[in-house]
């Protein structure tokens, strides 16, 4: 069995806040964007010519944060890692576990990533497959609620720059 090579791309503050009844508990446009642009593919292409040809990449995903994203995110295939078959989800593959999600993406010949929640972030650490980490630290000028905490350490075989 081949491994499929993956990154994984999320934010929390440096007291690891995560999530607020299954939505982020900030509103960061620097960092949406920097999502946006890693996950499509653009961090580094401003010419819409070349980002109108740029294959559709692949986001992996729990059942909260999908639907945290009211919506499917332009440019990208989305697979929906849940055992509930309680949504609509025409709009994404589904897959039973983060493996079967992989494979379903691999299948796509494109950049593949690992976008939440948090249980399925902690089982994408321990995947042989991961070979990025994108993990943004927020600095919010007061204490916020939050439901989530996402306290797993970045494994130390990666280096955090």
């Amino acid at each position: 069995m081949s491994i499929t090579y993956f990154s994984v791309i999320f934010a929390r503050t440096k007291d690891n806040a995560f999530g607020h009844k299954g939505k982020l508990p900030w509103n960061c446009h620097e960092d949406m964007m920097f999502f946006s642009k890693v996950t499509t593919g653009t961090l580094y292409i401003n010419t819409k010519e070349i980002i109108d040809k740029l294959p559709q990449n692949v986001l992996i995903m729990g059942t909260k944060t999908w639907l945290s994203l009211g919506k499917p995110l332009p440019n990208r295939k989305h697979i929906l890692v849940t055992k509930s078959k309680n949504f609509d989800y025409s709009q994404c593959e589904i897959a039973g576990t983060l493996n079967e999600a992989l494979a379903i993406a691999e299948t796509y010949k494109s950049t593949i990533f690992v976008i939440g929640g948090t249980e399925l972030l902690k089982e994408a650490f321990l995947n042989e497959g991961l070979e990025r980490i994108y993990e943004t630290q927020i600095t919010l000028p007061q204490e916020i609620k939050v439901h989530t905490i996402f306290d797993t350490k970045i494994p130390d075989t990666f280096e955090v720059k």
